[in-house]
């Protein structure tokens, strides 16, 4: 497989995305933003817990090893990491949504949790494999006023990581087993393109489409839509055409294709 990774802040703050590739695997991880008011607990801080989860997962996809137990192990991993320093009791600790990938024989296996999304570009059209527990335990409420956005942080505190809510890692390995998973035959597979929440608002906030965004030369995929994205994060700045969390957010795009279309393309092995 070839990848072409693009990834960019939402603000001055560190990137909480993280994204890595092996020739025949891929994780992108999204950390979430702590909550203005709300103590961590942590001394290391999300994007060390980003980068410590992803690096390990990847590591840790290549063994043959289910990916839902991959996860769990690698949560455990990350959570001796710590050293002992850190409440990871609290609601403030890190945590993060997450996508796996691999090459596995002659299929594409895939693991999703929370709102990193998956696009898989195949010969019978396109497959969108998104958790949407996330955007399902907030249904009904909006960000246009900062009041209104306060009230889904809180609703999603309320509901994360509980049953009829949503799932997101945190210290606790039990999380990786409510991830959604699958695989799709790797002959049908002519590109995927995965994606954290701050990208997919150009399709989910913004109204594009994912065929639109699969438009472009393949090797400029991932930096043409965060560009886009960030043209209409512009026009809005105050979230009130489009209402959303933040007036942006960070932004990973991943595209991966198989050798002979990278090759052609101009994409790169990683």
């Amino acid at each position: 497989m070839y990848a072409t990774i693009a990834t960019e802040p939402g603000s001055d703050a560190p990137n909480e995305d993280w994204a890595g590739c092996l020739p025949d695997a891929l994780v992108v991880a999204d950390g979430v933003t702590l909550r203005p008011g709300i103590e961590s607990g942590c001394i290391h801080g999300t994007p060390w817990y980003v980068r410590q989860l992803g690096a390990r997962l990847l590591r840790r996809t290549i063994d043959g090893t289910p990916l839902m137990k991959s996860l769990a192990d690698s949560i455990a991993e990350v959570a001796v990491a710590h050293g002992g320093w850190c409440d990871l009791t609290t609601i403030g600790a890190p945590s993060a949504a997450v996508a796996a990938l691999r090459v596995a024989g002659g299929d594409l296996e895939w693991l999703v949790l929370a709102d990193v999304t998956v696009v898989l570009d195949t010969d019978a059209g396109l497959q969108v494999i998104s958790d949407n527990r996330v955007s399902v335990s907030v249904a009904g409420l909006d960000a246009r006023t900062p009041e209104l956005a306060g009230r889904i942080r809180d609703a999603r505190e309320e509901y994360r990581n509980r049953p009829g809510g949503y799932w997101v890692t945190t210290a606790d390995p039990d999380t990786a087993r409510h991830a959604l998973t699958g695989s799709v035959p790797l002959a049908m597979v002519r590109q995927v393109l995965v994606v954290t929440d701050g990208a997919a608002r150009l399709v989910d906030v913004f109204g594009s489409t994912w065929r639109h965004a699969l438009s472009d030369v393949p090797s400029d995929v991932p930096q043409a839509m965060i560009r886009e994205t960030r043209r209409f994060e512009a026009k809005d700045p105050e979230c009130a055409r489009w209402p959303r969390m933040k007036p942006a957010d960070d932004a990973t795009a991943v595209l991966w294709v198989p050798d002979s279309a990278g090759a052609a393309s101009g994409s790169h092995a990683v």
